[in-house]
């Protein structure tokens, strides 16, 4: 008889730093996160307006950065202290992030 042993595959962490603050988020976050991360994503490649994608960029980053429970980010918390770059840095780094692990047997 074989045996799948799904405990395993551990979950590691991710440490995102930002101005003098760490934030612990999984790399592998639950089902229910990626669902909603990839319907904003789907929603801002919809968006015709400049200023409605900024702002779900802006809930992009806010929901990866809520992962770590002892946070509590919000969307004005995100604009004033993330640049532009450092939100589609975030965005896009995640979501390789969240790719890699799920192609990664470990």
């Amino acid at each position: 008889m074989e045996t799948l042993n799904l405990n395993a595959l551990v979950a590691k962490n991710i440490k995102i730093e930002l101005k003098d603050q760490e934030y612990i988020i999984p790399e592998q976050p639950p089902m229910d996160f990626v669902i909603q991360l990839q319907e904003i994503q789907s929603r801002g490649a919809k968006e015709k307006k400049a200023d409605k994608q900024l702002s779900l960029l802006v809930e992009v980053c806010k929901v990866i950065l809520n992962q770590d429970e002892s946070k509590n980010v919000d969307e004005e918390f995100v604009r004033k202290n993330l640049t532009l770059a450092q939100m589609n840095k975030l965005a896009q780094f995640y979501q390789e992030q969240i790719e890699r692990a799920a192609k990664d047997p470990n």
